[in-house]
């Protein structure tokens, strides 16, 4: 057992070839106690995980059941009974209970309501209250509740989600700035016009004097300096405009590359929908979410977003329902 007064926390680091195994029989104790943290290269708990602990390694396995305000860290975790926090490269979880999982890979038997975030999502049962998050995949076998949400959104992934971020704050930022410079270079481009002919004048005027070896006067020479400096400011603003512009486009392209996944992804049920259940499909530029409402007894084994273009040239996007799974 490992709390405050038998051990304290126990730090070995990720790093090491230590493996803890932390060993409570008696049910109602916490085999991690509260507020403890445990960290090693392998750590096995055959108990509970009490409340604020956590526990960090590269493979970790629960045999009990995570406090709520429990937090476990690892590569590849596999728990009991999951109520806490979970954030893994790759998990397995027998019954979720209103936890929290985020990660690459998940496979859960049961779910009775909690928030699951991966690329490639497979649960065997799901109940009610859930909110499912991925990228590639959510495979359900038995569906049997409602209230559940399923995204597929490429930009809530741990390794995207930062990136995509920082290219839409980007994009806005730019945007702002476009907007700025648009005012700024109207205002010049007015100024320019209204004096466009009484400068056209000054010229013609300077022309003929230095022709006849006269010198034109200070002020007409300060104008056409000033004219010339004001054509020279309205063109350097009109190329940083396009400059912007081609970096919004290039943003865009990018963020349009990582959301292009949303099109080969699927979510797959191999039972009889249940009503009130919302299958969504998030578009991150231009955000927008293509959402379905799912029927009772409704058979459609597998739910995908295509692209298809309108009467008018537009592209829009709709939902597809297939019937076969061993197809998907």
């Amino acid at each position: 057992e490992a709390n405050f007064k038998t051990t304290g926390s126990i730090q070995a680091g990720t790093d090491t070839n230590v493996t803890l195994v932390v060993r409570e029989t008696d049910t109602i104790k916490d085999a991690i106690g509260t507020g403890i943290i445990v960290e090693a290269d392998e750590i096995e708990v055959k108990g509970n995980v009490g409340a604020n602990a956590m526990v960090k390694a590269n493979e970790v396995i629960i045999g009990g059941q995570t406090h709520q305000k429990a937090k476990i860290y690892a590569k590849n975790a596999k728990i009991s009974i999951h109520i806490g926090k979970v954030e893994a490269e790759n998990v397995e979880i027998d019954r979720l209970e209103g936890g929290n999982v985020v990660a690459k890979r998940v496979k859960i038997n049961s779910v009775v309501g909690g928030s699951i975030t991966a690329q490639n999502i497979q649960i065997n049962t799901l109940g009610s209250n859930c909110t499912i998050t991925a990228s590639h995949l959510i495979d359900v076998r038995y569906l049997r509740g409602t209230d559940n949400k399923f995204i597929i959104d490429t930009s809530k992934m741990p390794e995207s989600a930062e990136a995509t971020q920082e290219q839409l704050n980007k994009i806005e930022n730019t945007k702002a700035e476009l907007a700025s410079l648009l005012k700024n270079i109207e205002t010049k481009k007015n100024v320019i016009n209204e004096n466009k002919d009484s400068i056209y004048t000054i010229k013609a005027k300077v022309e003929e004097l230095s022709k006849a070896k006269v010198i034109p006067p200070v002020t007409f020479m300060k104008k056409l300096k000033e004219y010339q400096q004001l054509v020279h400011e309205y063109n350097a603003l009109l190329k940083e405009f396009r400059e912007k512009k081609a970096a919004i486009a290039e943003l865009r392209g990018e963020i349009t590359n990582i959301q292009e996944g949303i099109f080969n992804s699927k979510v797959i049920n191999h039972s009889n929908w249940r009503e009130f259940n919302e299958i969504k499909f998030r578009l991150v530029d231009p955000a927008r979410d293509i959402t379905y409402s799912t029927r009772e007894n409704e058979i459609a084994r597998i739910i995908t977003i295509a692209k298809v273009e309108t009467e008018d040239g537009d592209i829009d996007y709709v939902i597809k329902k297939k019937n076969n799974a061993k197809k998907a």
